[in-house]
């Protein structure tokens, strides 16, 4: 059986999950919906996913993946990769810090995400209907990117994140940015007060829905603080 979804017949779906008893629940679930799942059991590679990703439909990927040695990388990177090749992809989580590991450049390629494993079968329907509206052009407006600023409040060098403010969203909400995010030729500029321009979604509800790319050094002009571009 095969599911019709934005003009794409879908049948196969690949799971990605580091723990087999969650694997057999996402199977569960995708055959209830009448589609074919495609477990993988690891180890998980880039070349093992660019592989398996291509004989599938879509993609189901659990969020933390390095445990057990399952995989060198978390879902974020996976399912962003996959989205990237036009594949699409949900990606499925029930931790709490999700908000300050999560790789908010990754996360502007994954529009859709489950916040737990119990999900029902329309929930995921409707994640991957979401996934293939995005690739087809039809961005959400809290999805859509607009170059802004982005004012570094705090350094937390040990846990690796930085929590800055973006003014065009919320002057007092504080928003954290895993360093792993952040190009690297950016990193020895994060301190106190360092402003940036970059791409972020400021249409977005939610702190943890928020994405950031293209970072661009600010300068000095104190103008920015109000400052919001195409």
């Amino acid at each position: 059986m095969s599911l019709l979804i934005e003009g794409r017949e879908l049948e196969r779906v690949l799971i990605v999950d580091d723990e087999r008893e969650a694997r057999e629940a996402y199977c569960e679930v995708v055959e209830d919906i009448g589609l074919t799942p495609v477990p993988v059991t690891g180890p998980v590679d880039e070349g093992t996913i660019g592989g398996l990703a291509t004989e599938t439909d879509v993609v189901l990927c659990d969020y933390h993946l390095k445990r057990q040695d399952y995989a060198t990388f978390d879902g974020d990177v996976l399912l962003a990769r996959c989205v990237e090749q036009g594949i699409a992809g949900l990606l499925c989580t029930g931790y709490s810090d999700f908000d300050t590991t999560i790789r908010r450049d990754c996360l502007r390629w994954i529009p859709a995400r489950l916040r737990s494993r119990e999900a029902e079968p329309r929930e995921f329907i409707e994640g991957w209907e979401q996934c293939l509206r995005e690739m087809a052009g039809l961005v959400h407006p809290n999805r859509r990117p607009w170059r802004t600023l982005v004012r570094v409040v705090e350094v937390e060098t040990e846990r690796r994140y930085i929590s800055a403010v973006v003014p065009a969203w919320s002057v007092r909400q504080v928003v954290k940015v895993h360093l792993d995010s952040i190009p690297r030729e950016f990193l020895w500029r994060l301190s106190f007060e360092e402003r940036f321009f970059c791409k972020v979604n400021i249409g977005a509800e939610r702190e943890e829905d928020l994405f950031f790319e293209g970072w661009e050094v600010a300068g000095d002009d104190a103008s920015a603080e109000h400052a919001l571009h195409t």
